[in-house]
C-alpha cells in the first residue's frame, strides 16, 4: 500500500515536515500492496476561533455563478472563479473594484450589499478535461455561504478559503420557526491536531455539527472587535 500525502499553503512548514515523515515511515512499515493507494491532504487543524484570527476576510453572502478557466502560466492549469455576492462583511475590507472601502466595524450591516467577491480555486471543468483536488471547496449556484478568506497571491482583489474546506462554512435553513445553522464538511481531508505537551493526531476529516448560525456571527463579531471579550465557542445543535 502507497500512502501519498499532499501538503499545501496553508500548512506550516514543520507540521508539513513532520506529517511527511510519519507517512513516509507508515508506508514502509505497511509495505507495498500493488494496486492499493491512499490519498490525503493534510492540514493543520483551524477551528472557529483560529479561522476568525488568521483569515484576511469573513464574509456572509450568496454565490451568484462559477466559471472555470485555463490560467497561462509556467504550468496552465484551470481555476475555477466563484462570484459570491456579500450580504455582510464580517471581517476585512473589500477587495479591489468593489464599492465599499470603509472598515469593517465603522460599517453598518447592509453597508456592502452591493459587494461581490471573487473566489479563486485551483481545478475545475475545462476543455482540458475535469481537475478535482481533495480539500478544494466546491460550491452550487445560489448556496449561502459564510466563508473564511485569505487574499490570493495571483492579487487582482480575489481570495481563496482560508484552510480549505475549513473556511468554507454552508448555510443551512430550518423549517419555520427553526433557527438558520452553518455546517462544514472536512470529509476530503485529513486533519493534523496537537494537544499542548501531547502528540500529533492525524484525523479523517467529516461532516461537523451544525451550530445556530446568529451564535456563530455572534462569536465573530465579538472577536473581531478591540473591546470585546473571547466568549464560548457556540454549542452545536442537535
Amino acid at each position: 500500500m502507497r500512502i501519498r500525502a499532499t501538503f499545501l499553503p496553508w500548512s506550516r512548514s514543520a507540521l508539513a515536515c513532520t506529517l511527511g515523515v510519519f507517512l513516509a515511515i507508515l508506508g514502509f512499515a505497511l509495505g507495498p500492496f500493488p494496486g492499493s493507494v491512499a490519498e490525503a491532504t493534510v492540514m493543520r487543524d483551524v477551528g472557529l476561533e483560529g479561522l476568525v484570527s488568521e483569515s484576511d476576510a469573513i464574509v456572509l453572502g450568496r454565490v451568484e455563478r462559477s466559471q472555470t478557466r485555463v490560467v497561462l502560466g509556467k504550468d496552465a492549469r484551470p481555476q475555477t472563479f466563484t462570484h459570491v455576492r456579500v450580504t455582510e462583511w464580517l471581517k476585512g475590507r473589500p477587495g479591489v473594484g468593489n464599492r465599499s472601502s470603509a472598515p469593517l466595524g465603522n460599517r453598518p450591516a447592509n453597508a456592502a450589499a452591493d459587494d461581490v467577491v471573487v473566489v479563486q480555486e485551483l481545478g475545475g471543468e475545462s476543455a482540458l478535461g475535469t481537475v478535482r483536488v481533495p480539500g478544494i471547496p466546491e460550491f452550487r449556484m445560489g448556496e449561502q455561504v459564510l466563508l473564511f478568506l485569505a487574499h490570493h497571491p495571483d492579487g487582482g482583489g480575489r481570495y481563496r478559503t482560508y484552510g480549505m474546506v475549513q473556511g468554507k462554512f454552508t448555510v443551512l435553513h430550518g423549517a419555520p420557526g427553526v433557527p438558520d445553522s452553518v455546517r462544514r464538511d472536512l470529509s476530503s481531508i485529513t486533519v493534523a491536531r496537537t494537544e499542548e505537551q501531547g502528540p500529533m493526531e492525524l484525523v479523517a476529516g467529516g461532516r461537523e455539527p451544525a451550530m445556530q448560525l446568529e451564535e456563530v456571527l455572534r462569536f465573530i463579531r465579538e472577536r473581531i472587535t478591540p473591546e470585546s471579550i473571547a466568549p464560548e465557542l457556540p454549542e452545536s445543535v442537535p
